[in-house]
């Protein structure tokens, strides 16, 4: 069983709870988001695999999951990073966007709710490795995708209703295979505000111009 440490909403600890018991709470946990970013202005999203049960076959944050309970929130983040993408990162290698509140609700196939309540510990990583080297976790990502910085902010403020994005998606076989895919708003996680997509591209486009003071 998976533990995470809980909060009140004003981020004091307040003890730990299984994992499936703190999403049908409520309660308030830690998370770590790390959005990549390349040099050419490319933003990497994960494709979540088909059959995972929260938000399946939709693109996602670069990397993300849950910090274990008593896990530092920055070495959690690491540890996430090397098991999803097999990225081998330090802290240095981060830039601190800050502690994102995030609140979301829906409901399991099952019918069973999952009530999100995190603190998102959120970075940027700027990485120009090919996307072919990474080494992804098949049983929860079901591709790798670069999206244009340009186009990210035209689909999120709805300049645009579809975009080209291009990667390496995972066959049945388990094989993977370059790919361009037309995409439109709903193929992009929904639990995030179209307004919360547009202020991470424009702290990455901060990054490049190589300017200082980042903020969630």
């Amino acid at each position: 069983m998976e533990y995470l440490d809980y909060f009140d909403a004003q981020h004091r600890l307040l003890g730990q709870e299984e994992k499936v018991v703190v999403h049908k709470k409520a309660l308030w946990h830690h998370t770590f988001h790390c959005w990549i970013f390349t040099s050419k202005g490319e933003v990497i999203f994960q494709l979540r695999a088909k059959n995972i049960v929260a938000n399946p076959n939709v693109l996602d944050i670069s990397s993300a999951g849950h910090i274990q309970a008593g896990e530092d929130p920055l070495t959690g983040g690491l540890r996430e990073l090397n098991e999803e993408l097999g990225l081998d990162v330090g802290p240095d290698d981060l830039i601190k966007l800050g502690i994102f509140q995030h609140a979301s609700d829906f409901s399991y196939p099952d019918g069973s709710p999952n009530q999100n309540r995190e603190f998102c510990y959120t970075y940027l990583l700027k990485s120009d490795k090919p996307l072919d080297q990474y080494h992804l976790q098949q049983e929860e990502l079901g591709g790798i995708y670069a999206v244009q910085l340009s186009d990210l902010f035209k689909i999120f403020s709805q300049e645009v209703e579809q975009i080209q994005i291009s990667g390496l998606g995972f066959l049945d076989s388990g094989e993977l295979k370059p790919e361009i895919k037309t995409v439109s708003l709903k193929d992009f996680n929904s639990e995030f505000l179209p307004e919360h997509y547009i202020k991470i591209g424009i702290m990455i486009e901060r990054a490049l111009e190589g300017k200082k003071y980042f903020g969630i």
